[in-house]
């Protein structure tokens, strides 16, 4: 059975050539970038959505949750790498409770990084409608 265990370990070097065929595929880039793209202005809609958001209640966090874990499995379908600013949500929709998302929202970021500048923003316009804190002036 040595010949068919070199045989499947040929067909491992095949998937990997195939993969770096796709790669230099003209098409599978610009549908890759297309993805990526689409992805981004999901974010983007799902957090002008969740501004407008006045209260959110648990049963609220919890189908958020639950809509932002489907949304990485489409994500993951789509062989697009997980979104930081859904992975980050989908940890306060799921925080156990009020204190837990104050927690969050309360530990201190590094203040040089555009990224945190945004989650930030994002921890304090989730928070307050879970009417966790109100932190006034904060965005």
């Amino acid at each position: 059975d040595e010949g068919a265990a070199r045989k499947d370990d040929d067909d491992d070097d095949d998937d990997a050539s195939d993969d770096d065929e796709l790669r230099d595929d003209p098409a599978q880039r610009f549908a890759t970038r297309w993805l990526k793209c689409l992805q981004r202005a999901t974010v983007a809609a799902l957090l002008d959505e969740l501004v407008l958001v006045p209260n959110m209640d648990d049963l609220g966090a919890k189908r958020l949750a639950t809509d932002l874990a489907y949304l990485k499995n489409v994500q993951s379908a789509l062989d697009l790498p997980s979104h930081a600013i859904i992975d980050h949500l989908l940890v306060l929709a799921r925080a156990p409770t009020k204190k837990d998302v104050d927690d969050i929202v309360r530990r201190p970021l590094p203040q040089t990084s555009p990224a945190a500048n945004v989650l930030s923003k994002v921890e304090i316009i989730f928070a307050t409608t879970r009417a966790c804190t109100r932190l006034e002036g904060a965005i």
